[in-house]
């Protein structure tokens, strides 16, 4: 059944069913759900350690990362932020993109939470 997640802009279910078809697997689609939770945080914080450091090609891999990772996972509230903040880094540079990095942060926590809906974190 296709849904966008009612009241959750955050994700696009479609797009994870998507994947899951694509790959003819539920589970590996849930795998790479999870392998791109895992590393969102390394992803922010090397988008912000580069914009602070004024580190701008850094800075623009690791938006990328981020923008692509994102929309293959259906993360699309990040994918459209990244895709905002790439425009900032392409037109101010680092300085013009740090105004966005807290916004980035916010919405990594969002979208971790609303992606536990398709991959339950792992008891600790």
């Amino acid at each position: 059944m296709t849904r966008l997640l009612v009241g959750d802009p955050v994700i696009d279910l479609r797009i994870f069913e998507q994947l899951a078809g694509e790959l003819a697997s539920p589970e590996a689609a849930r795998r790479i759900v999870a392998l791109y939770l895992e590393l969102l945080d390394g992803r922010i914080g090397r988008l912000v350690g580069a914009c602070v450091a004024g580190d701008e090609s850094t800075a623009m891999d690791a938006v990328l990362s981020l923008k692509v990772s994102s929309a293959m996972v259906g993360a699309v509230a990040m994918r459209d932020l990244a895709a905002q903040v790439e425009e900032c880094l392409l037109v101010g540079g680092c300085v013009a993109a740090r105004g966005a990095l807290q916004c980035v942060r916010r919405r990594g926590f969002d979208t971790a939470k609303a992606l536990a809906t398709v991959v339950p974190p792992r008891p600790s």
